[in-house]
Order: C-alpha cells, then sequence, then structure tokens
C-alpha cells in the first residue's frame, strides 16, 4: 500500500462567530473558503490542475455553506473547473474525517493529489441553521436513544456524571487562555496563520470599504477568575457548570492540507512531506512543511 503524506497545510485566523463583531464576518462562506485553497497550493507551490480531489469538512450546510460548499469554493476562484470536490458533515470532527478520506483515497491509489479542507462561517450561517428551518426534524418520532437537545445538556450530564465543579471548568478555561496568549506572543501560530484582508463592516452590517489585516486568532484575550466566575450560565437547568467564556468562541475559520501520495509522481515534483496520516484538529491548526519524514 502507497504512503499518503502531508506536504503543507495553512488555515485563516479564527475569529469570533458573531455577525458584525468577527473580524472575518465581512467574507462569504466560499470566499473564506477559498483564501486557505489557494493559500496552501501557493505556500506548496502546487498548480490547481495538479489537484485531483478536494474534500471538505462542514457541519451547518444551509445558505452560503449549502450545496456542496467545497466545491463552490474551489469554482469561485475562477481559474479551473476540473476538480471534484465533495463536502463531509461528521459533526465536530468533519475537518479531521476529511483528512483521513483523503489519505485513504491515496493509499488505495484512487488518485495521487488531494486536499483536505473545513470551513464554518458561523458569523453568517449559524449553529443549527440547517435544522431550524425543516422540513421536519432530522430525528423520526421513535428515536430509540436518550439523545440530548443541545451540546450544553450533554456538558451538563458529564460534568455531573464526572464530578467536575463550575471552579474547576473556570480554572480550566483560564489556563487554556493564558497559554493561547503565550504562544501567540511566541510567534507559535505565524507559520500556520494566513494573514487575509477582511472587508470592515458598519454597525448596520453592510461593508465600509476598509479592508483589515488580520493575522492572529480573536477569540484569544485577557480575562481572570472574577471575569469568568461572572458570566452567566448557558444551560437552562440550574446549577450550570458550562458557561459562555472566551474558551468556547463560535469560529469563523478555513484550512486546508494538501496531501499527495508519497510516490515517484510526488517525489518527481519536490514535493517534501511534512507527516504521515495524523489527527488534525478541528480548530484548524496543523504544522507546514519540514524536511521529509519517513512514514
Amino acid at each position: 500500500m502507497r504512503e499518503a503524506v502531508i506536504v503543507e497545510a495553512v488555515r485563516t485566523p479564527i475569529g469570533r462567530g458573531k455577525p458584525i463583531t468577527g473580524w472575518l464576518n465581512g467574507f462569504h462562506a466560499t470566499h473564506l473558503l477559498a483564501l486557505s485553497l489557494k493559500g496552501v497550493l501557493d505556500r506548496a507551490g502546487v498548480d490547481m490542475d495538479a489537484v485531483d480531489q478536494i474534500i471538505g469538512g462542514c457541519v451547518t450546510q444551509a445558505g452560503e455553506q449549502s450545496c456542496n460548499v467545497v466545491r463552490n469554493s474551489w469554482l469561485s476562484i475562477g481559474n479551473t473547473y476540473k476538480v471534484g470536490a465533495t463536502t463531509v458533515d461528521t459533526q465536530c470532527g468533519s475537518g479531521q474525517q476529511a483528512n483521513y478520506m483523503v489519505s485513504a483515497f491515496i493509499k488505495a491509489d484512487t488518485f495521487d493529489v488531494g486536499i483536505a479542507c473545513g470551513v464554518e462561517a458561523m458569523s453568517r450561517v449559524g449553529l443549527g441553521t440547517n435544522v431550524i428551518h425543516g422540513p421536519g426534524y432530522f430525528q423520526p418520532s421513535d428515536w430509540p436513544w436518550d439523545t440530548a437537545p443541545d451540546q450544553f445538556t450533554y456538558v451538563e450530564r458529564i460534568a455531573k456524571d464526572r464530578g467536575i465543579t463550575r471552579e474547576a471548568v473556570d480554572a480550566f478555561a483560564l489556563s487554556s487562555q493564558k497559554k493561547a496568549i503565550a504562544a501567540r506572543a511566541a510567534g507559535h501560530f505565524k507559520r500556520e496563520i494566513l494573514s487575509v484582508q477582511a472587508p470592515v463592516l458598519g454597525d448596520d452590517g453592510t461593508p465600509t470599504g476598509e479592508l483589515r489585516t488580520v493575522d492572529s486568532d480573536q477569540g484569544i484575550r485577557e480575562t481572570s477568575l472574577e471575569q469568568l466566575g461572572a458570566l452567566n450560565p448557558v444551560a437552562f437547568t440550574p446549577p450550570a457548570t458550562r458557561r459562555r467564556s472566551p474558551t468556547a468562541r463560535l469560529p469563523s475559520c478555513g484550512c486546508r492540507p494538501t496531501r499527495p501520495a508519497n510516490s515517484a509522481s510526488s517525489r518527481g515534483r519536490g514535493w517534501l512531506p511534512t507527516s504521515s496520516s495524523a489527527p488534525i484538529r478541528t480548530t484548524c491548526s496543523m504544522a507546514r512543511s519540514t524536511p521529509p519524514v519517513r512514514c
């Protein structure tokens, strides 16, 4: 069986999933994804026509993200239509699933060069939009499982079963933010983030004609245990453990790793592998190219 390797990866900054206030809110979802598609090809030095297949994850496939958002993002670049694309929904693991699928296709000798990716423009296509407009509901009336109506209920169940207190959650959130701030200050995110020129929106949500340079994640910010303790819970049944906090932002972002086969074709083109088929986090954080590594 052939090997599959990642030769390059890139992501946009992660913006807040809020209209107007989100730094990436001015991008149509297809344009947001297209930024990363184009960016990863430029970094890897790969022509668009050399790509065989693109597979991308997206949970809320409605509105701007409906009708195969990955294919539409590729077509929005306006260069070539000769590349197939598929959008998959594995909920929070959609981007990771796309990565595994591209890897599997390459290992099976189905194609040589693929791009695995994911996009979720939550500031424009809100979570659950693909459900609330129907028609109908995705679970039948005789659904045999004890399924909670939202993630917050699940979190409360886990916290109760595991004895996780609200204070412990706040302490963990504060620690997470401190680490993120330190990592950003040390420049650890710079190599993976694609700096973008984002449209600035006015208070009414219309573009002002101005552009803003976005080269870092919007959700990272200073906080304290006192500030976290003052946040209202998002669960509806008190006492609630899970609260809105800086570590629980709804993001808008897009990311792409290219994954060609470690074959004579890829070696002949001078594409150097970064890693083998490793898990890719849904936060779109990935490594860029390094010298060849044996898989």
